[in-house]
């Protein structure tokens, strides 16, 4: 059956016929307003779509898609249209009391959004697509089993209630206690970016434990974990690491050492060696070593012919075109190179002896003078 098909024929009527709970999903446009109100059991409006506001007690609100609100006993309320003819749809879920007290004697884990709305006057929650989808499962399985008289339709619809009711205080309760496990990851994350941005600060275990209101043992529990080392040991590489980026710009080791945080060099040195195996002056002429080995290859570097403006290219197929006339037609050869050619009309980019599209057309002109002999 489609969900379409559960819909239900709009009614005005605001008292239960059946002794636990009734459900319904109304699809409307143009409907009567519905007078201030207030019912002996709660109430729970999923809004799905349209142009609505909800007026409860002294609030009024706008109702976004994806909003769940919860009346409880004795609230006043009532909806107001603002434009008709946009589709009014929502789901409508009366319960008793009396069910809502069986559940939380189950557990206390179905109480808490009945709480919030009693006690805290929190009568509107927001969910997110994903969330809100979940729950409209919920609503839709409760209306097909209404509708059809199947085996254990009874002890299905109670499972499912218990499900969506369970479904709506988890929600709650993470809005209003965020999860656990996010707040720590976060709080890591917090840990390990303050450390990046003191390198250059006398930080230790004490000082973070400090900033962050945490016990030391939660500080160096937390980046053994999520580093693999010790305290002292990860901001010493963190320094090391940023000595290195710093040295490519200064060549002044004893500078750098403690501009990274190493207020002494003796423990910059055995510290660096440790790491790299290497001394920070070895060290030092490696990099002073490959920049110059780096410098000369880019000194030399060829240019692709991609690279080759089409002006060059234009330049090499006339000018081969006038050796290879001049070679036939007069008879004698003088063997002059193409990279020679373009190079003294100044139109070649590339270095002299380097010319990639020179040395393609050389096989031509040898062939032409051995042609000609």
């Amino acid at each position: 059956m489609k969900n379409d098909e559960l819909r239900s024929p709009f009614t005005t009527r605001q008292y239960m016929l059946s002794e636990d709970y009734e459900i319904y999903f109304y699809s409307d446009l143009r409907i009567k307003p519905t007078p201030l109100h207030a019912h002996p059991y709660y109430e729970f409006i999923f809004f799905v779509q349209g142009d609505a506001v909800m007026v409860t007690g002294n609030r009024t609100f706008t109702l976004q898609p994806g909003d769940m609100v919860l009346i409880p006993p004795g609230v006043p309320h009532h909806s107001v249209i603002r434009n008709p003819e946009i589709l009014y749809q929502r789901f409508i879920f009366w319960i008793s009391t009396e069910l809502c007290e069986h559940f939380g004697k189950m557990s206390d884990d179905y109480r808490l959004v009945f709480s919030l709305s009693k006690e805290k006057d929190c009568y509107r929650h927001h969910y997110e697509t994903l969330e809100f989808n979940r729950i409209q499962t919920y609503l839709f399985d409760i209306l097909r089993e209404r509708h059809f008289e199947r085996y254990g339709r009874d002890a299905r619809i109670q499972i499912l209630i218990q499900g969506l009711i369970l479904s709506i205080n988890r929600s709650a309760y993470e809005t209003v206690h965020p999860p656990a496990a996010k707040k720590e990851a976060d709080l890591n994350q917090k840990i390990l970016d303050y450390i990046d941005n003191h390198l250059t600060e006398d930080i230790s275990l004490d000082s973070i434990a400090d900033h962050f209101y945490v016990s030391k043992s939660h500080i160096s529990h937390t980046i053994k974990t999520g580093t693999g080392l010790s305290t002292n040991r990860y901001i010493k590489k963190k320094r090391l690491e940023l000595f290195r980026t710093m040295l490519v710009s200064t060549n002044d080791i004893n500078t750098a050492c403690h501009d990274c945080g190493f207020t002494e060099y003796s423990t910059f040195f055995r510290a660096f060696k440790e790491e790299y195996g290497i001394s920070p002056g070895d060290y030092k002429k490696q990099l002073i070593e490959e920049r110059k080995i780096f410098a000369e290859k880019k000194r030399y570097k060829t240019v692709p012919i991609r690279k080759h403006h089409p002006i060059i290219l234009s330049t090499l197929l006339l000018s081969t075109t006038l050796i290879l006339h001049f070679m036939i037609s007069d008879g004698s050869f003088f063997l002059v190179t193409m990279e020679l050619y373009i190079h003294t009309m100044g139109s070649c980019p590339c270095p002299k002896g380097s010319c990639p599209m020179a040395a393609t057309i050389m096989p031509f002109l040898i062939y032409a003078n051995i042609s000609l002999e």
